[in-house]
Protein backbone atom coordinates (compact mmCIF):
# COMPACT_ATOMS: atom_id res chain seq x y z
CA UNK A 1 0.00 0.00 0.00
CA UNK A 2 2.58 2.29 0.58
CA UNK A 3 4.78 1.21 -2.09
CA UNK A 4 1.74 2.34 -4.06
CA UNK A 5 1.76 5.73 -2.95
CA UNK A 6 5.36 6.75 -3.38
CA UNK A 7 5.26 5.63 -6.95
CA UNK A 8 2.06 7.60 -7.79
CA UNK A 9 3.82 10.39 -6.06
CA UNK A 10 6.73 9.99 -8.13
CA UNK A 11 4.55 9.81 -10.79
CA UNK A 12 3.03 12.91 -10.28
CA UNK A 13 6.31 14.83 -9.69
CA UNK A 14 7.64 13.47 -12.53
CA UNK A 15 5.08 14.65 -14.84
CA UNK A 16 4.58 17.83 -13.52
CA UNK A 17 8.70 18.06 -14.08
CA UNK A 18 8.12 17.08 -17.70
CA UNK A 19 5.31 19.34 -18.49
CA UNK A 20 7.08 22.25 -16.60
CA UNK A 21 10.29 21.55 -19.09
CA UNK A 22 8.30 21.52 -21.83
CA UNK A 23 6.68 25.15 -21.18
CA UNK A 24 9.51 26.59 -20.38
CA UNK A 25 11.22 25.31 -23.99
CA UNK A 26 7.94 26.18 -25.61
CA UNK A 27 8.44 30.16 -23.57
CA UNK A 28 12.16 30.42 -24.76
CA UNK A 29 11.54 29.91 -28.21
CA UNK A 30 9.12 32.33 -28.39
CA UNK A 31 10.69 34.52 -26.39
CA UNK A 32 13.86 34.39 -28.33
CA UNK A 33 11.64 35.13 -31.69
CA UNK A 34 10.44 38.07 -30.11
CA UNK A 35 13.63 40.21 -28.69
CA UNK A 36 16.13 38.03 -30.71
CA UNK A 37 19.75 37.35 -30.41
CA UNK A 38 20.82 40.57 -28.58
CA UNK A 39 17.89 40.88 -26.03
CA UNK A 40 18.48 36.91 -25.39
CA UNK A 41 21.68 37.79 -24.55
CA UNK A 42 21.26 40.42 -22.05
CA UNK A 43 18.37 38.38 -20.52
CA UNK A 44 21.31 35.52 -20.15
CA UNK A 45 23.31 38.19 -17.76
CA UNK A 46 20.11 39.45 -15.84
CA UNK A 47 19.21 36.07 -14.96
CA UNK A 48 21.89 34.88 -12.46
CA UNK A 49 21.01 37.96 -10.70
CA UNK A 50 17.63 37.22 -10.06
CA UNK A 51 18.19 34.03 -9.44
CA UNK A 52 20.61 34.81 -6.48
CA UNK A 53 18.54 37.41 -5.40
CA UNK A 54 15.59 34.93 -5.36
CA UNK A 55 17.49 32.22 -3.18
CA UNK A 56 18.23 34.85 -0.83
CA UNK A 57 14.71 35.94 -0.03
CA UNK A 58 12.70 33.28 -0.82
CA UNK A 59 14.37 29.75 -0.86
CA UNK A 60 15.11 28.57 2.36
CA UNK A 61 11.90 29.77 4.25
CA UNK A 62 9.87 26.87 2.09
CA UNK A 63 11.61 24.32 3.74
CA UNK A 64 11.85 25.58 7.00
CA UNK A 65 8.19 26.17 6.58
CA UNK A 66 7.58 22.98 5.35
CA UNK A 67 9.29 21.51 8.66
CA UNK A 68 8.04 23.83 11.03
CA UNK A 69 4.46 23.00 10.31
CA UNK A 70 4.73 19.62 9.80
CA UNK A 71 6.06 19.80 13.36
CA UNK A 72 2.73 21.80 14.69
CA UNK A 73 0.67 19.56 13.14
CA UNK A 74 1.95 16.14 14.52
CA UNK A 75 1.82 17.74 17.82
CA UNK A 76 -1.86 18.83 17.05
CA UNK A 77 -1.38 22.83 17.37
CA UNK A 78 -3.00 24.23 14.67
CA UNK A 79 -2.98 28.08 15.71
CA UNK A 80 1.10 28.19 15.80
CA UNK A 81 0.86 27.35 11.91
CA UNK A 82 -0.58 30.60 10.43
CA UNK A 83 1.89 32.42 13.20
CA UNK A 84 4.55 31.07 11.77
CA UNK A 85 3.67 31.33 8.13
CA UNK A 86 2.85 34.95 8.49
CA UNK A 87 6.50 35.86 10.02
CA UNK A 88 8.48 33.80 7.61
CA UNK A 89 6.27 35.73 4.62
CA UNK A 90 7.42 38.97 6.00
CA UNK A 91 10.56 37.99 6.80
CA UNK A 92 11.04 37.01 3.11
CA UNK A 93 9.02 40.14 1.86
CA UNK A 94 11.31 42.52 3.63
CA UNK A 95 14.61 40.61 2.47
CA UNK A 96 13.09 40.89 -0.96
CA UNK A 97 12.13 44.75 -0.86
CA UNK A 98 15.95 45.52 0.86
CA UNK A 99 17.21 43.69 -1.88
CA UNK A 100 15.43 45.06 -4.81
CA UNK A 101 16.30 48.40 -3.31
CA UNK A 102 19.89 47.17 -3.25
CA UNK A 103 19.95 46.53 -6.94
CA UNK A 104 18.22 49.33 -8.23
CA UNK A 105 20.69 51.90 -6.60
CA UNK A 106 23.54 49.87 -7.52
CA UNK A 107 22.46 48.56 -11.09
CA UNK A 108 24.80 50.78 -12.92
CA UNK A 109 27.62 49.66 -10.84
CA UNK A 110 26.45 46.08 -11.52
CA UNK A 111 25.97 46.12 -15.17
CA UNK A 112 29.43 48.26 -15.98
CA UNK A 113 31.28 46.33 -13.57
CA UNK A 114 29.89 42.89 -12.27
CA UNK A 115 27.70 41.96 -15.83
CA UNK A 116 30.63 44.12 -18.34
CA UNK A 117 27.47 45.72 -20.34
CA UNK A 118 25.94 48.91 -19.51
CA UNK A 119 22.57 48.08 -21.67
CA UNK A 120 21.83 45.99 -18.33
CA UNK A 121 21.14 48.69 -16.11
CA UNK A 122 17.93 49.14 -17.30
CA UNK A 123 16.18 45.65 -17.24
CA UNK A 124 18.24 45.29 -13.82
CA UNK A 125 16.36 48.25 -12.86
CA UNK A 126 13.27 46.88 -13.81
CA UNK A 127 13.92 43.37 -12.71
CA UNK A 128 14.42 44.80 -9.40
CA UNK A 129 10.94 46.14 -9.05
CA UNK A 130 9.43 41.82 -9.29
CA UNK A 131 11.23 40.68 -6.01
CA UNK A 132 8.81 41.83 -3.56
CA UNK A 133 5.96 40.16 -6.18
CA UNK A 134 8.30 37.18 -6.41
CA UNK A 135 8.55 36.52 -2.86
CA UNK A 136 5.08 36.95 -2.20
CA UNK A 137 4.64 34.45 -4.85
CA UNK A 138 6.72 31.65 -3.25
CA UNK A 139 3.93 32.44 -0.28
CA UNK A 140 1.01 32.09 -2.66
CA UNK A 141 2.74 28.51 -3.52
CA UNK A 142 2.93 27.28 -0.39
CA UNK A 143 -0.55 28.41 0.47
CA UNK A 144 -2.25 26.76 -2.18
CA UNK A 145 -0.30 23.24 -1.52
Amino acid sequence: MKSQSIIKGALILTTANIITRVLGFVYRVYMSNVIGAEGMGLYQLIVPIYMLVWSISSSGFTTTISKLTAQENAKKEYGNIGRILKQSMAASFLISIFLAVIVYIFSNYIAVSILKDNRAEIPLKVISLCFPFMAAGTYITILVI
